[in-house]
């Protein structure tokens, strides 16, 4: 049943796209806010963080519990389905990366802006190499947090596994007032939801290896399994680092550095290194779906 539910959630996201923002914002940032309102001031660390998530989770948790087993599993069923799509995040980054290589491509500036900000969060810079580039870079850590970090806590966890990870990203990724005006609560739901992310973002930076270039990837990958201070940016920096060099980004980078003045070597197109990294993340994407169907068929999900 975890295989249909994915499927299912992932064909109805297609298809509600443009709805995302509403359902993510409408549940889990009001109740982080609401929660992050009540706490007392001493609750800054870890334990306060865990608060914050945890009423969401534990109630997700007694509904499915209760549910197990109604209609012969199709209540479960059909609850999952609405669970994963409403816990995935407001960004769709495939359709978003689509309509912004479309606009460059058509020399549409505002409209190429707008994506750009829309997916970045930042303003556009002035060069065209530099915007290829940060628009790669979002593209590779993007579908890890708006995507597959849910997918898999909801494939070990169902439902509640779903709640938690979103929950924890609501928090730390678009805090609401009552965390913005508590820095050190905002940083201690940052590390709970790098905790969450650790093994999902190197399942997708392995995924980058193997549907890229493996040699490169693996490269960067190296020495990378060790916890660090800053969790959540650790992780979006080794997304980045295996997916630029999946991609060989940075090599041609060094090569176009090296390029005399010129003009020996051209700049590659925006539109084409970003359409190559969002090719990357849809072929990780189907190659951890794939997996997720030989696990279902060997008996190791229901």
């Amino acid at each position: 049943m975890t295989l249909i539910t994915v499927l299912i959630s992932l064909v109805l996201d297609h298809v509600l796209y443009a709805h995302r923002d509403s359902r993510v914002g409408l549940w889990f940032n009001r109740a982080a806010d609401a929660v992050a309102a009540r706490l007392p001031s001493a609750w800054d660390g870890v334990g306060g963080a865990i608060a914050i998530v945890g009423p969401p989770v534990i109630v997700m948790l007694v509904v499915q519990w209760l549910v197990a087993g109604w209609l012969f599993g199709l209540v479960s069923l059909v609850i999952a389905v609405l669970v994963l799509l409403y816990s995935l995040g407001p960004l769709d980054i495939a359709n978003h990366v689509e309509d912004y290589v479309d606009a460059r491509r058509s020399d549409d500036h505002e409209r190429t802006a707008w994506y750009f900000r829309r997916v970045t969060g930042e303003a556009p810079p002035d060069t065209p190499q530099e915007e290829g580039r940060r628009m790669v870079e979002a593209v590779l850590y993007q579908g890890h947090d708006h995507l597959f970090a849910t997918v898999f806590w909801f494939c070990l966890l169902g439902p509640t596994g779903a709640v938690l990870y979103r929950m924890a990203a609501e928090g730390a990724l678009r805090p609401p007032a009552s965390v913005v005006d508590r820095p050190a609560l905002h940083r201690s739901l940052r590390y709970v939801l790098g905790v969450l992310g650790w093994i999902p973002a190197r399942l997708i930076a392995f995924g980058y290896a193997m549907t890229g270039s493996f040699e490169e990837a693996l490269r960067r990958l190296r020495g990378r399994f060790r916890p660090a201070g800053d969790l959540l940016g650790s992780n979006r920096q080794l997304l980045i680092d295996a997916g630029t060099a999946a991609l060989r980004q940075d090599r041609d980078e060094r090569e176009s550095g090296e390029a005399d003045s010129a003009d020996e070597r051209r700049s590659p197109d925006p539109a084409d290194v970003v359409d190559a990294a969002r090719a990357l993340a849809v072929r990780t994407a189907v190659l951890w779906l794939a997996v997720l169907a030989l696990l279902t068929l060997g008996g190791w999900f229901s």
